[in-house]
Parts: C-alpha cells; structure tokens; sequence
C-alpha cells in the first residue's frame, strides 16, 4: 500500500472551490467527505479521498449517487486503517 497522504482544510478548498461554510453544510447533508482527526487541533482529509470526490464531480453523477460514493469512501477508511 503506498503512502497516505492528508490535505488540509485550504487546499481542499482551493481544489473544491467555494468557502468554508458551504464545504462544511455539504459534509453535514453527506455530500462531502468528513475530515480525519489528526491530532489534538488539526484535520486533514485523504488525498485519494478529493481526488475521487472531484472526479465524481466531473462525471455529473446525481446527488443520491455522490451521497452513497462518500458514505463507500469513508466506510473503506477502516479497511485503510485511516
């Protein structure tokens, strides 16, 4: 397996676009991956992660898909050990 990579809360919003608040309504309605606990103050979110979701974006799935694709990433972060 290689390295896991983490990104923090800036570059996924440069990658995504938009702000704040908005990336962190779509976590809240599941069409956004959580971010990951890295330590005491600090989250990041799996590379591959973003990569996938934003390649998902491209593909102009539906909402009801995008919801069941990040509910599928983030249940594989526990096969990931993430």
């Amino acid at each position: 397996m290689s390295e896991l990579t983490f990104i923090t809360l800036p570059e996924v919003l440069r990658r995504k676009g938009g702000g704040k608040s908005t990336l962190y309504a779509e976590i809240k309605e599941g069409y956004f991956p959580r971010p990951v606990k890295l330590g005491l103050r600090r989250i990041g979110w799996p590379e591959h992660e973003i990569d996938a979701v934003m390649q998902f974006f491209l593909r102009g799935e539906t909402q009801d898909e995008l919801k069941a694709f990040i509910k599928k990433l983030e249940t594989n972060r526990i096969h990931e050990g993430v």
